[in-house]
């Protein structure tokens, strides 16, 4: 690992421990999806991150960017815009496209969760640029964190991509809240929630 000896980035917060993402995917689950987000969603790209799905946000591509991308890279075109379901792609069944209809972050995922069966799928992935976190020691990441945050956290990650580290803060409890709003708390009772 390279970088400044006190390089302080921007924490994009590993969930891992939380007790709503504990549970991970179901046994049966297979990979998580593969996943492209129109301009529109730059906000629920970063969730669908964090619940460790691979998602993928443009925000500068046209509809006919988008639906090449998807079909490319064989991924599900999340979308707010509802024209684009009836282009020729779309209905060829070519490209798969979900249409978001809410404006609040909390219904969109609840809505993901309930249409889509989107649930936890284990570790999270990079908020900023979708790139697999690897773990980390503090003995790997001491000088470049804070030192409050050594002396606090036990548990980091580390994007090669953006070169950053990260580690669950404080403002943890009020993400972990939302999913909980949006269903995705402890499943054993099958409803989603705790």
């Amino acid at each position: 690992m390279t970088g400044p000896a006190r390089s302080y980035p921007a924490p994009h917060y590993r969930a891992a421990d939380s007790a709503v993402l504990e549970r991970g995917a179901p046994e049966a689950a297979s990979a998580p999806p593969r996943l492209l987000l129109d301009q529109t969603l730059g906000r629920l790209a970063r969730w669908l991150r964090l619940l460790g799905c691979d998602t993928v946000w443009d925000r500068s591509a046209g509809p006919a960017e988008l639906l090449a991308r998807a079909q490319r890279e064989d991924r599900v075109l999340l979308t707010r815009d509802t024209l684009l379901g009836e282009r020729r792609e779309v209905r060829r069944g070519l490209v798969r496209t979900v249409l978001v209809r809410d404006d609040l972050l909390v219904d969109q995922l609840r809505q993901l969760r309930i249409e889509e069966g989107l649930h936890l799928w284990g570790e999270p992935r990079c908020m900023v640029c979708n790139s697999p976190l690897e773990p980390r020691t503090l003995q790997e990441v001491r000088e470049w964190v804070p030192p409050y945050v050594a002396q606090t956290q036990t548990r980091f990650t580390y994007c090669p991509s953006c070169n950053r580290v990260t580690w669950q803060a404080t403002h943890w409890k009020r993400m972990e809240r939302r999913l909980v709003e949006a269903g995705f708390g402890d499943e054993e009772d099958g409803s989603g929630r705790r």
